[in-house]
């Protein structure tokens, strides 16, 4: 499928009519044919012009004449009529008319110049004359000019083929699987852009068209010293190099792409190499013994701990929320549930009454709250709305860690997993009284909640209490809310895959014995580099998620005090 796109596009790209004409009329034609013919079409073409039009060696082929005492009629191209003259511009016989003149608007291969051929082309003329008392008999001077026109013919289609194969196939339908869409960020602007991923590449590459399209003159382009060899040995000198920084959902980082400029239809897709799929999480060595091995053994821990990513957790204990008594209870009036969600809501609430997090409620009670329904794509959640209740409770208040204060924790990291807890706060049991509290109404009934709930002001203090006491003492973690980040440092990757597994091992274990329960969905394990409250943390330090500043970047500007608060 690959060598028939670039047999096809090789066809397109021909300027000779005669050459196209002759593989278009081929049924059978493939890349290996369509390349001979093309070689055989050009050599023969230099030939002719060679023959046809260098005085030095029509003077030679004179004397072969006379030596084999043959007559060779004129072909028919050669005859002219006694008005022509030859155009010392193309170098064939016409009128003389310069806007008839078949060179007239065409650039010269040999000195770049406009309105003449190469066979005429004057800097080839005065490098023939300086070299022609040195020329040998016929013979040897036609094979020497063989050699170099066949020479030249490959260097040309080499070229030619090679920038097919680079730049203009990127948009086949047999390499769709191997284009992802990148974030690229240059200075405050972002753009979303389709790149071909290329492990066989060792740089990355760039049309110039594409960083105008998308940044404008943001995007510097500085001088490069580096010279691309493609697939063949044909190479380009870039016009530039450029740093990026690049985003995909695994990761991020800043790429040094060279930055080329080539006018073929197609050429617009940049190239991303192996190294930097890799550090964007976008393809995985497979090849690399040692790479592999770091990862299964990790992948062991988790098939041995597998009882903890299944079903609702629930740790030891109860908690007593505690109300101020100077505040009257309230009762708030029940919030009508659309009817489209009623059977959702019904069914989530016996799935929530199985497995014990929430109990029908017939009881008097001072507090009763309405129910809040956020629904996703992939399930709908019921959590608490406590607005007059929040106002009562009384906070025990514990200090949550942040990514600033964890920071010298970082050092010497090489290895990263994250893991998430399931269900969050529904892990805590609530006792008889505090329950009582978490009344509310549903059209089915009222509930109360058993553990607890989403969206109260304690919740997150309290959780993140439980939490800390349930995995003190293991070193290289880091609890903040309900993200666990497992570290693994050491001098080098050996060491340091071993303390990441040593370290998962022990925290899945404690989990185990403490009945608590994690997403499998959300784990990210044994990584270079991950997203974690807002940061991407690297062996290298921490940066800022791009999603993240992007997303602050999309927000509108607020208006009033309450759209402020909103927005801090």
């Amino acid at each position: 499928m690959e060598d028939e796109m670039i047999r096809d596009r090789l066809v397109l790209g021909i300027r000779d009519e005669e050459t196209k004409k002759q593989l278009l009329s081929d049924p059978k034609l493939t890349l290996t044919s369509a390349i001979r013919t093309c070689r055989v079409n050009e050599l023969a073409s230099a030939q002719m012009k060679t023959i046809i039009h260098s005085p030095g060696v029509s003077e030679q082929v004179s004397k072969v004449t006379s030596r084999n005492r043959r007559r060779t009629r004129p072909k028919n191209s050669e005859r002219r009529s006694p008005k022509q003259v030859r155009c010392k511009y193309c170098g064939s016989y016409h009128k003389h008319d310069r806007r008839s003149c078949p060179a007239h608007g065409q650039q010269c291969r040999r000195c770049k110049k406009y309105d003449h051929f190469e066979a005429v082309c004057e800097t080839a003329s005065s490098q023939g004359r300086k070299s022609s008392k040195f020329h040998r008999p016929v013979k040897q001077l036609e094979e020497e000019d063989d050699t170099g026109s066949e020479a030249s013919d490959r260097s040309y289609l080499s070229s030619d083929m090679f920038k097919i194969e680079a730049l203009n196939t990127v948009n086949g339908k047999a390499k769709r699987k191997w284009v992802a869409k990148l974030d690229f960020f240059c200075e405050d602007q972002v753009k979303s852009i389709e790149c071909q991923l290329d492990s066989g590449a060792t740089i990355n590459v760039v049309d110039i068209s594409v960083l105008r399209k998308a940044f404008g003159k943001r995007a510097k382009v500085k001088p490069s010293d580096t010279t691309i060899r493609c697939f063949g040995g044909t190479t380009i000198k870039p016009i530039g190099e450029t740093t990026i920084a690049v985003a995909s959902k695994q990761a991020s980082c800043d790429l040094i792409f060279q930055v080329v400029s080539n006018s073929s239809k197609g050429s617009e897709i940049p190239l991303i190499s192996a190294e930097s799929c890799e550090k964007l999480g976008l393809v995985k060595l497979t090849q690399d013994v040692k790479l592999v091995r770091v990862h299964d053994s990790a992948e062991d821990i988790m098939r041995k701990y597998k009882h903890v990513f299944t079903g609702v957790g629930c740790l030891e204990g109860e908690i007593s929320l505690s109300v101020d008594p100077s505040v009257e209870p309230v009762k708030q009036k029940p919030r009508r549930i659309p009817v489209p969600l009623r059977d959702e809501v019904k069914q989530k609430l016996d799935e929530m009454v199985k497995h014990q997090i929430i109990a029908k409620e017939t009881g008097p009670t001072d507090w009763t709250s309405n129910l809040v329904i956020v629904k996703t794509p992939k399930k709908l959640r019921l959590c608490l709305d406590p607005l007059y209740l929040n106002q009562a409770l009384r906070r025990t208040e514990y200090e949550i860690p942040t990514i600033e204060s964890v920071l010298p924790e970082l050092n010497g990291a090489r290895y990263f997993s994250v893991v998430d807890t399931k269900d969050g706060f529904w892990n805590i049991k609530l006792d008889e009284k505090s329950s009582k509290l978490t009344t509310f109404w549903t059209p089915f009934g009222r509930y109360r909640f058993l553990r607890l709930p989403f969206g109260l002001n304690v919740s997150t203090d309290i959780y993140q209490c439980r939490l800390h006491e349930v995995f003190a003492g293991i070193k290289d973690t880091i609890v903040i809310q309900d993200d666990i980040l497992v570290i693994g440092r050491g001098k080098n990757d050996e060491e340091a895959s071993r303390n990441h597994d040593r370290v998962l091992e022990e925290l899945l274990e404690r989990a185990k014995q403490a009945n608590l329960k994690f997403n499998k969905e959300k784990v990210k394990l044994k990584q270079r580099s991950v997203r974690y409250m807002g940061h991407i943390i690297t062996s290298e330090g921490l940066k800022a998620d791009p999603s993240i500043k992007e997303a602050i970047k999309q927000m509108k500007y607020p208006m009033d005090v309450t759209e402020v608060k909103s927005f801090i």
